[in-house]
């Protein structure tokens, strides 16, 4: 079974684009060559910062933010490829709400969103892509799976 398959069933990540999804054009190669992917990880853990620096800091140039307040600042002064957020967070807003303030600004429309949480139930996943998530993975999650996920979606 593939992984996209996989991930469909459980429910982890969308099948397809869906309205609001931005298509991003493939670098050329001398872009690639010069270019990482660049992924802004979202945690007030520091263990779960760590496991996201381990996992995906081969493939992507990763920034951290520990509160919403300072992620916010930090996408608005140099927009990443991707933002890796958690729900429960310092600040004044929580996961659901920063995801939405980035989807809703023109600027940011094109930065991929993934909701990683310890909120596992169906109300916490439907909130997430209402909010413009373009997918969710429950924590406990395969790093794997992830770094996966992320690369595809992610070009260069």
């Amino acid at each position: 079974m593939s992984w996209m398959r996989q991930q469909r069933e459980q429910g982890l990540g969308r099948a397809g684009p869906m309205a609001g999804d931005n298509m991003r054009q493939s670098a050329s190669p001398a872009e690639s060559v010069n270019r990482r992917r660049k992924l802004m990880v979202v945690d007030d853990n520091a263990l779960h910062q760590q496991l996201f620096r381990a996992a995906l800091g081969v493939s992507f140039a990763l920034s951290e933010a520990y509160n919403s307040d300072l992620a916010l600042q930090r996408i608005r002064l140099d927009p990443p490829d991707g933002v890796l957020l958690d729900v429960i967070l310092p600040g004044r807003r929580n996961g659901y709400e920063l995801c939405q303030l980035i989807k809703e600004d023109s600027q940011f429309q094109q930065v991929h969103v993934v909701i990683v949480t310890a909120r596992t139930q169906l109300q916490d996943r439907e909130k997430a892509f209402c909010s413009g998530a373009d997918a969710y993975f429950p924590k406990p999650f395969s790093p794997a799976a992830l770094l996966a996920y992320l690369i595809e979606k992610i070009p260069l």
